[in-house]
């Protein structure tokens, strides 16, 4: 009761109308299987309002819990409807990595960048990789291309954080 109190107080003295706290509104929630898991970093948005983003687990792969997966949130066709999420690839935790664990980013012909932690190079799980998903000329889902294996010059993995 005190903390609610403290909270009425603070926004009568600063002026805040309690109708300015904005609410929340969950628009998906992650299943852990094939839709993936543990989405870890931010969302990049994409043509038609949809929404792209990774998931560290989930998916299929070699990896215990899935190797992760890149995503795609559709908005409703009509207000207040239902978001829709597809899985627009799974990493196999081979040469085309494992675990995404940062931001993509799209150009402007809609590819989509990103990293993973593992996969790829020569380290004990893979040093990781930076890809590339094309989107499809016609039909839908997006084609993998790896960039590069993040492999430093003593053989070891540099960090796929670059925020």
């Amino acid at each position: 009761m005190k903390h609610i109190l403290l909270v009425l107080v603070t926004l009568a003295i600063t002026g805040i109308a309690a109708a300015a706290i904005p609410t929340e509104t969950v628009i998906y929630n992650f299943q852990g299987g094939s839709d993936g898991a543990y989405p870890y970093d931010g969302l990049v948005a994409g043509p038609g309002g949809s929404l792209y983003g990774t998931t560290t687990e989930g998916g299929g792969g070699s990896c215990t819990g899935g190797c992760g997966t890149v995503f795609r949130l559709t908005p409703p066709s009509s207000a207040g409807g239902t978001w829709g999420e597809t899985v627009i690839y799974s990493f196999t935790g081979g040469s085309d990595g494992a675990t995404p664990w940062a931001n993509l980013i799209v150009d402007g012909a809609g590819n989509l960048y990103g990293s993973t932690v593992f996969g790829g190079g020569p380290c004990r799980n893979g040093c990781g990789v930076i890809f590339k998903l094309a989107p499809p000329a016609t039909a839908p889902g997006f084609s993998p291309c790896c960039i590069a294996s993040k492999v430093s010059a003593q053989g070891t993995a540099m960090g796929p954080r670059a925020h």
